[in-house]
């Protein structure tokens, strides 16, 4: 006989006047069994029913279902939110790899403008030779410089 902790019993009976086995059942199954402490018992009886006096107890507590338990909805919460987390910031990492190379382009094509307008201090340091050179052979006799 099982009894629930609230008072409720559920009867197992063995309807065989006799029976000769060789005790290999080992495992009962109750499939439709609800959550709770239970306390199994267990009485040996003759073949006439009449009780023995050999008695077994054993408490048993069932568990509820695990999508019934909080540390499973807590995992379901806390995997959510890294999952958005991991979307957002993968989106924001996407926008600014895009920005990054928009700005690598812009300022490429800055060097590169500047390059062409700039400047340059080689440049102007050869007008002044050249010219320095053309007043030199201007305003003197020939040398092997003109």
């Amino acid at each position: 006989m099982i009894a629930h902790e609230t008072g409720e019993r559920l009867l197992v009976q063995w309807d065989e006047a006799f029976s000769m086995g060789v005790a290999d059942i080992t495992a009962a199954h109750y499939p439709k069994l609800p959550e709770g402490n239970y306390h199994f018992r267990a009485a040996g009886f003759d073949i006439y029913g009449n009780p023995t006096g050999a008695n077994a107890s054993l408490a048993v507590f069932v568990p509820p279902p695990f999508w019934k338990m909080c540390w499973f909805w807590s995992a379901i919460g806390a995997s959510l939110f890294v999952a958005a987390a991991g979307t957002g910031r993968y989106f924001v990492w996407r926008r600014m790899r895009g920005e990054v190379s928009r700005l690598k382009s812009q300022q490429a094509l800055e060097k590169e403008r500047w390059r062409s307008t700039a400047p340059r201090p080689f440049d102007e340091i050869a007008c002044r030779v050249l010219s320095f050179t053309k007043a030199i052979c201007s305003a003197g006799p020939p040398s092997p410089a003109c």
